[in-house]
């Protein structure tokens, strides 16, 4: 049985579409977990409503806003629970996915046993353009990128976490995904771990997924969470690379934002957080 993982704040009715997307999967041995992350709406109730007869989907409602890891985590431990949960297939709730995505991961993950995250081609939504084929790490630059080729899939260096299948001997040998980023960069550094554990990575190229990139993310948040955690990822796993990742933020984030004060405080912001090694959810007003 595999597990589905979808994390819902606010957007309870891109869940419900997604959640319709998965019920024309051809492969059916799955059970889903929905986690509403202390939206700030009518989410919960909406939700509950709507799958609480539902046997084969659970609705776990959360006290506080746990961030992307720590809502995750709650219907990961859940769903580890059974043991004939074989893997957990993280998707995000503004996604759709095609009716053979979730065969085409499994179909992935007998063909190759040594691999732990098997990540899907992510499509921009309504499109058939391509948004990610996973994740590559850029440490001699200090920032990380997409990639868009697919004849560089075999270069991935992590599966991009709007939709990646994780087996569950990758959470056994080395625990649940890293709750101090919040938001951003958490399968980025769950990928090291799991490299560092002796896992590979994969993408199965004919497993897609639509994907409405942030549905519920306002900008100035995005723009906190990403340079802060740009900053903490390189610091954790690529130390000697920090000074090229402060340079890029500087470059990418901070100068095209000089006029725009609002968006300029939010990088800023992330940056001295960073340095007061201030982690987790900010306090500040995004």
């Amino acid at each position: 049985m595999i597990a589905i993982v979808l994390l819902n704040y606010g957007q309870w009715k891109a869940t419900v579409r997604c959640l319709d997307a998965l019920s024309l999967q051809t492969d059916p041995n799955f059970e889903v977990w929905i986690v509403d992350n202390a939206s700030p709406d009518d989410s919960a109730q909406q939700l509950q409503v709507l799958y609480a007869d539902k046997p084969s989907c659970h609705v776990i409602v959360t006290s506080e806003n746990l961030g992307f890891a720590g809502g995750c985590n709650v219907a990961i431990r859940s769903a580890l629970l059974d043991p004939e949960c074989e893997a957990i297939w993280l998707l995000n709730n503004d996604t759709l996915p095609n009716p053979d995505a979730l065969a085409a991961l499994c179909r992935a993950r007998i063909a190759y046993p040594q691999v732990g995250i098997f990540g899907s081609t992510l499509l921009h939504y309504g499109t058939q353009k391509i948004q990610a084929y996973g994740g590559r790490i850029r440490p001699y630059f200090g920032w990380v990128e997409n990639v868009l080729d697919v004849s560089k899939v075999a270069s991935v260096d992590y599966a991009v976490g709007a939709s990646c299948l994780v087996t569950r001997e990758v959470f056994d040998r080395i625990g649940l995904l890293p709750e101090h980023y919040f938001l951003y960069f958490e399968e980025t550094d769950f990928a090291m771990r799991a490299r560092r554990a002796g896992f590979s990575m994969r993408t199965v190229v004919d497993s897609l997924v639509e994907h409405e990139v942030s549905l519920s993310m306002p900008s100035r948040v995005k723009l906190y969470y990403t340079g802060r955690n740009q900053l903490e990822f390189f610091w954790r796993w690529f130390p000697l690379a920090l000074p090229l990742a402060f340079f890029h933020l500087l470059y990418a984030r901070v100068l095209p934002r000089i006029g725009k004060p609002r968006e300029l405080e939010a990088v800023v912001s992330g940056i001295v957080d960073f340095i007061g090694r201030k982690s987790g959810r900010t306090q500040r007003s995004l």
